[in-house]
């Protein structure tokens, strides 16, 4: 199909759709979703993780002495 039948189809400008090309053309998805965040925000879930790992080693460690 051509670009602007295509564009037509969803209404959007031809020249929306060659911007945007020119902008993401190279990009993944996961590239473009991620393109928001910054390294702060995405390094908090990880430190949420090791956080609840430790507490789950120390308690098994607790645990094991007690028996």
């Amino acid at each position: 199909m051509v670009v602007t039948e295509l564009c037509r189809k969803h209404g959007m400008l031809s020249a929306t759709y060659y911007a945007e090309e020119a902008k993401f053309g190279g990009l993944e998805v996961f590239d473009v979703s991620g393109s928001g965040r910054s390294t702060e925000e995405s390094a908090q879930p990880k430190r949420l993780l090791v956080d609840t790992m430790l507490d789950h080693a120390g308690l098994e460690g607790l645990l094991s002495k007690k028996s």
